[in-house]
């Protein structure tokens, strides 16, 4: 349906329930729906009107890109509600049908022109994260930082956001020593709040984020934090045991590790525990490994700017496939399951090829990396054509399509094997990228053409 079509049935429906119609009819709701007003009043509505809103809402999204990107659906649709309200209160439903559509049409475009103009505000989301055992210069990846909480907290003195008193307080927190109770005041909240969201990590990555409505930045700045770390754990030659340490508190707090009992004949025979470890790297040895890949940060910070609204890049198409394969290898390095793993590792190295399927990834693995098709790609003799067998053609098909009658079986080598392939394609495409700032076709990362 058109808009105007949408107001009409929107219309009919309020003067039907104005006139006596249960609103409540067929409601999944214990209380019929209603859309709050400004003046504290709500306006009563239906489950039909409900569906008319959200479609209206997609048609909107739909010509605008903005708003998709800029909201989540669940905001955007309470703006969208309130804008209806607000005139729907105001007619008299009984007037001329097109005359009232013609007025709420009016009203609802110039509400949601004045809402959507007004630009959201600058938001820094702050995370505590488990990164190195001991504390490191501060990383900058784009909007990303990550830093030692004692930076932070100075950070955070320096420019006000706490008085000198919370952050004496917060600071002997932190050194282990007892803080007494404070008088309840907002610079009381905000310590207790930094206490709560950093709680016992050492480091603390902060994420800003630019014209987005609340969920959106928090969703968009938790993704771009978690795949910093992962672009962090690329250093390492296995990705995975890094960030088998490294995390977010937001995500899974302090102790993740894995507790089991084993159990023989009904008796108690042992018990596994494994405990997540930070990577140990010396702070001296940390900055010449940060410096010497500088050209890294750029590129992924590069594209976070883009995907957190901070800057435009000139190559949106290659940070686009660039996030998608740095978002599947951080879900894959964090995977427990080898073949689900697998898959994720196949989908991170797909990206980078253009969605070609089998085809792009050999092009890509051949162009980026120089590997020989038919030559030997592992110890054992196994040949590029045959991993990617393996990884795309049985991994990856056929366990998305239900037909992997070996999905039982340890896949332990192949995730081994996946994960080495895609952290050296993404390596290389990131540097090939930091040397070919001016092209934005993905299908170049395929192509010999440029080295």
């Amino acid at each position: 349906m058109t808009k105007d079509e949408l107001i009409g049935e929107i219309i009919d429906e309020l003067l039907a329930i104005s006139r006596g119609a249960p609103a409540a009819e067929n409601s999944l709701w214990s209380m019929p729906p209603s859309i709050a007003l400004e003046d504290g009043r709500s306006l009563l509505i239906n489950d039909r009107i409900e569906l008319l809103l959200n479609s209206y809402q997609r048609i909107l999204e739909q010509n605008d890109a903005d708003i998709a990107r800029s909201y989540s659906r669940k905001e955007f649709g309470k703006v969208v509600a309130k804008a209806f309200g607000a005139v729907l209160a105001s007619i008299d439903l009984d007037d001329d049908r097109a005359e009232n559509i013609r007025t709420v049409k009016a009203a609802v475009g110039l509400s949601l022109t004045e809402t959507t103009a007004h630009p959201q505000p600058a938001r820094d989301l702050v995370f505590g994260c488990d990164l190195f055992a001991e504390p490191v210069a501060a990383i900058e990846i784009g909007p990303v930082r990550i830093e030692d909480r004692g930076e932070w907290l100075d950070r955070m003195s320096a420019s006000a956001a706490f008085s000198a008193a919370a952050a004496r307080r917060i600071a002997r927190r932190w050194s282990g020593l007892p803080i007494g109770r404070r008088k309840g005041s907002v610079d009381s909240m905000w310590e207790r709040v930094a206490l709560d969201v950093i709680g016992e990590c050492k480091t603390v990555c902060t994420v800003s984020v630019r014209s987005m409505s609340p969920s959106m930045a928090e969703a968009r700045a938790s993704t771009a934090a978690r795949m910093s770390l992962a672009a962090v754990s690329l250093l390492w030659q296995k990705p995975s045991d890094a960030l088998w340490g490294i995390g977010l508190a937001y995500d899974h707090g302090r102790n993740h590790h894995r507790e089991t009992i084993v159990l023989i004949d009904g008796k108690f025979a042992a018990s596994n525990h494994t405990l997540a470890r930070l990577p140990a790297i010396e702070a001296a040895k940390w900055k010449d490994h940060y410096e010497r890949d500088e050209w890294f940060f750029n590129v992924i910070g590069e594209m976070f700017a883009e995907y957190l609204h901070v800057a435009s890049s000139s190559r949106p198409r290659m940070m686009s496939a660039l996030f998608h394969s740095l978002w599947w290898f951080q879900q894959a390095c964090v995977e427990h399951s080898p073949l689900l793993a697998s898959i994720k590792h196949a989908a991170a190295i797909e990206a980078l090829a253009g969605g070609r399927e089998k085809q792009g990834i050999l092009e890509l693995l051949t162009a980026r990396l120089s590997f020989d098709r038919k030559g030997q790609a592992f110890k054992d003799g196994t040949t590029l054509d045959q991993f990617i067998e393996q990884l795309y053609g049985v991994a990856r098909s056929q366990t998305l399509h239900g037909t992997n009658v070996r999905h039982a079986e340890d896949w332990s080598r192949l995730q081994a094997r996946s994960e080495q392939i895609a952290r050296l394609a993404l390596r290389s495409v990131t540097h090939w990228l930091s040397r070919h700032p001016g092209i934005d076709g993905p299908a170049a990362l395929r192509s010999n053409a440029n080295h």
